[in-house]
């Protein structure tokens, strides 16, 4: 009869009982491989569920499952999702082709070739695996960081040069409007000021360039990079001596004591740009009257100096008679000494006007600040861009981690071998992006400083490492944060359908 046949062993041994009719034995044998297989696979629920499954009543079911736990089988019920069999059974045997039979004997062998850094092999096969996204990620992160890496170079640059101009060069004070009659008393005032180191004094008067070399301001290409020189008025001065701002790279300073024809002297850079050299002529209109002069020599001069420097500085003799007035400027050695010297001159002279370098250039930093901020939003909005392509190869990538997960799960690794595995792997694509980003970034920084502002170029190493490394870190965690919810996916499932 049938009641005499019996499933028994810890391993589902089938046995028939002397007596046993073949055929029901072989139903109810095919049924419990059935059952077991639905309980094992997560598949199962309730009582009915499985009795509806299996086509049976639900006490036939319940008939059924004690066989089960008598042979070993530790089924049991879990009043949130019913029938289950406990993980530390047994998995039922799966079928694989040649080629993933193959894949699995090599992996394992690798692994048990190098013990102590398998998780590294395995996060440098991921990204040099054909279908890697090492190319969209680098280079959606990369072009974020360069940009990020450019503009913070730059400002360091920009401000550490203006910090240090102002420090060693720039006085603190331009004192403007001295007219002629209160030039001696300015200066015995300022030099007499408790703190103030230097006083320097030029005369001044404005005059409109209407010639240059033969060809009349009007004419020349007002797209011109010096072409400013041309618009509007220009500050002129005369000295009979070679100005200490500005190097003479061509021809020769006129004596001290020259009273010929004007002759003039230009800065290098304009000189250049606006085609004239020594020997072309210089027209100016000054006060209504006509002025020419000859350019005899040439000053290479730096305008960020903060010293006081004209285009044009002519010989004396010229314009000494004209109505002009004086400006001057005074070196302090603290702040104090600053405050002082201004209320000393503005106590005698209230004509007299005097510009803070310190709160000028302080503006002029803030201005700088406020366009580095507004490009380093550029740079996040491609950075969040870049966020985007990693959720996207994530997602796209989401079937392929699992089957790794199930394979390295069988092979042994644990979760958090895997985690270490897959957060190496997106933390080799952020140093790919990182290394990327610091090289174009520099390169980008030592253009726009040395080759667009005429300035010298510091690299600030640690600036570009803090800045890379912090984009390299999100890469890493925001590609773990993505890939490791299929860790929590159980392999059984999975194979099976393999």
């Amino acid at each position: 009869p049938a009641e005499h046949c019996a499933i028994v062993g810890p391993r589902m041994r089938i046995e028939a009982l002397p007596g046993c009719d073949a055929i029901v034995s072989a139903m109810r044998i095919n049924r419990l491989l059935r059952l077991a297989v639905l309980l094992q696979g997560g598949q199962a629920g309730s009582a009915d569920e499985l009795a509806a499954a299996l086509g049976v009543s639900r006490r036939t079911l319940f008939r059924d499952l004690t066989l089960l736990k008598e042979a070993g089988i530790p089924c049991y019920h879990d009043p949130r999702v019913g029938y289950r069999v406990g993980q530390s059974f047994f998995l039922p045997a799966i079928n694989l082709t040649v080629t993933e039979t193959l894949a699995l004997l090599l992996l394992g062998k690798s692994a048990a070739a190098n013990p102590e850094k398998p998780m590294m092999r395995l996060a440098l096969s991921a990204i040099t695996r054909p279908g890697s996204p090492v190319r969209a990620i680098v280079i959606a992160f990369g072009l974020g960081l360069s940009v990020l890496v450019t503009v913070a170079l730059s400002q360091a640059n920009i401000g550490r040069q203006i910090d240090t101009r102002v420090a060693d060069d720039a006085p603190a004070w331009f004192f403007i409007d001295i007219q002629p009659d209160q030039i001696d008393r300015f200066m015995e005032i300022a030099s007499g000021t408790e703190g103030i180191s230097q006083v320097a004094k030029t005369p001044m008067l404005r005059g409109r360039v209407t010639e240059l070399g033969g060809i009349a301001a009007a004419d020349y290409d007002m797209r011109n990079g010096s072409a400013w020189v041309l618009r509007g008025d220009r500050a002129l001065t005369w000295s009979a001596t070679r100005p200490e701002s500005g190097e003479l790279i061509a021809g020769e300073w006129w004596p001290q004591d020259y009273d010929g024809t004007p002759l003039a002297s230009m800065t290098a850079e304009e000189a250049n740009e606006l085609g004239v050299w020594i020997g072309d002529t210089v027209s100016f209109n000054v006060l209504g009257r006509p002025v020419t002069a000859e350019i005899t020599n040439i000053r290479d001069v730096e305008w960020e100096s903060f010293s006081i420097n004209f285009v044009f500085v002519l010989s004396p003799g010229v314009l000494d008679k004209a109505p002009h007035s004086w400006m001057a400027t005074a070196h302090a050695d603290d702040e104090d000494a600053a405050i002082r010297v201004d209320r000393n001159i503005a106590a005698v002279f209230a004509n007299i006007s005097a510009i803070s370098v310190r709160e000028a250039v302080d503006t002029a930093q803030r201005v700088i600040g406020l366009l580095g901020a507004a490009v380093q939003m550029t740079a996040l909005v491609t950075l969040v861009a870049g966020i985007a392509v990693l959720a996207g190869t994530v997602a796209s990538t989401e079937a392929q981690r699992l089957a790794d997960s199930v394979i390295l799960k069988v092979l042994g690794a644990t979760r958090v071998a895997i985690s270490i595995a897959w957060f190496m792997e997106y933390a080799l694509l952020g140093l790919l992006a990182a290394m990327a980003a610091a090289i174009i970034g520099s390169i980008a920084s030592w253009g726009m400083i040395s080759g667009f502002l005429n300035s010298d170029f510091e690299l600030d190493f640690l600036l570009v490492l803090g800045t890379t490394m912090a984009g390299a870190t999100a890469t890493a965690m925001l590609g773990l944060a993505g890939a490791v919810r299929t860790l929590g996916r159980k392999p059984a499932p999975l194979l099976r359908e393999v």
